[in-house]
Formats: structure tokens, sequence, C-alpha cells
């Protein structure tokens, strides 16, 4: 079904507005915001695009859309290229349904817990692939959202699958060869044998016997004495003159 070729006209809404048969399925393509107008124009030639979209039968457009909680449903209703916060831009019809207006309506009853908002997704689970849903359940002669409108979607779920798919590798390999497992036994036995023969607890001893130790016999305040006398005698440090030192005092 994804493989055919839409054998109707996209159309831009503001300059066709052709009249279709009540039961014609039709794909409102919006702009997400009027900032991505030009860019989505430019995108489209290249096959893709951010949209937001609705599908329409019977005069009626439905559409999916994120909610906080499961009290509002995630399937919504609005007037034909009228959505309350994206900006109409074109249609695409897909093809004449054979189902009754009462049947689509029993349709989305059935398909409504599916669909909570709770549940969107902005890659996997999105109005576009609630349009492709909806068309595909509307019978085997209506086409398929076309793949410029759902390809940046596509993209990228397909790169969010392989980053949690590569997770879930290194996870495996990390099981598999126990490293992990080893590296927390090699710390708690480095830990444990520190324990038992005190080294840390040694070092610090020792450092703090030898601190004690030089303040007693002031051996470091005798090396700077001798360093100091060292260097006046050799002429690296100049004694002061007794008139400086008088004015130093």
């Amino acid at each position: 079904m994804s493989g055919r070729t839409n054998k109707y006209q996209l159309e831009d809404d503001h300059v066709l507005g052709h009249t279709y048969s009540p039961n014609m399925v039709i794909l409102h393509v919006y702009h997400l915001h009027k900032h991505t107008s030009k860019i989505n124009q430019l995108a489209q030639s290249m096959g893709t695009g951010l949209y937001h979209a609705g599908l329409e039968v019977y005069g009626r457009e439905f559409c999916f859309g994120q909610t906080s909680d499961d009290e509002y449903p995630g399937i919504t209703e609005n007037e034909p290229g009228g959505h309350a916060y994206h900006v109409r831009w074109k249609r695409l019809p897909l093809g004449e349904t054979k189902k009754t207006e009462r049947e689509i309506e029993q349709l989305l009853n059935d398909i409504k817990d599916d669909w909570k908002g709770s549940t969107y997704h902005i890659l996997k689970k999105n109005c576009i692939t609630f349009a492709d849903y909806l068309a595909s359940q509307m019978g085997d002669d209506i086409d398929p959202v076309p793949q410029w409108v759902k390809s940046a979607q596509e993209g990228g779920a397909k790169v969010h699958d392989g980053i949690a798919y590569a997770g879930k590798g290194i996870k495996k390999i990390d099981e598999l060869t126990g490293f992990s497992a080893v590296c927390k036994k090699v710390g708690s036995a480095v830990s444990q044998a520190d324990q038992q023969i005190g080294f840390t607890k040694g070092v610090k001893g020792v450092g703090s016997a030898i601190s004690a130790a030089d303040k007693e016999i002031g051996f470091t305040k005798g090396v700077k004495g001798g360093i100091s006398a060292v260097a006046t005698a050799t002429g690296l440090k100049k004694t002061p003159a007794p008139e400086d030192a008088a004015q130093g005092s």
C-alpha cells in the first residue's frame, strides 16, 4: 500500500478550493507554525518537512494530539482545514471510502482507547501516524499518507531506535562479559584489603608523625635558616644596609 502513487492532485486550499463528494477522504497538511512555512516549502522539494496533519471525511476533520492525562481524548475533531494551533497549507484527497458516516463514528469509538493523548510520542505516535492509520482503516481504495509528509518523523524514529538498540547492545555485552561486576569486586577487594592491613591509615599516621617530629626538632626551620645563611654569604641574597634597615623600621 505504501508504494502506491496518489492519483489525486495536491491542492493549495487558498487557491483551488475544489469541492469533493462527502465520502472523499482528504488529508489536510499544516505548517507547525508560521515560522516553519518557508522551511517546509524548501524541504518539500527534498521530500521531507515538519508538518501537522488531520484526516477529513464527511465534512469532519479528525486528528491526534498530546494530553496531560487520560481524562482528555487524544483524538479530536475540528472544522476541515481549521486547526486552532497550526497554519493551514495544503490538502490531498486520498480516495472515496465505502464506509458510511455511522461506521466511521463507530471506528473512532473503537480505537479511542488505543489513541489516548497520554500515549503520544513526537516521533512514533503522533498526528501523522494517526492520519496514516485512520486512512488505512477507511478501505483498500484509500491511499496512504505521502512519504514526504511522514519522512521526517520516520527518520527521527529510526535514529531514536538506533540509539536505544546500541544502548541495549552495550548492556548485553556487559552482562555477558561481567565487566562491571568484575570492577565492583576488584574495588571491594582493594577496600577490604586496605581495611585489614591499615595501609591508608598507616600512611596518614606516618605523615602525622613526621610533621610532629619536625615541629619538635625544628628541622624544616633549620633548613630554611641554613639556606638563607648560605645565600647571604655567597652574595645571592643582599644584606640590607644600616640606613635601609633604619628606614624600614
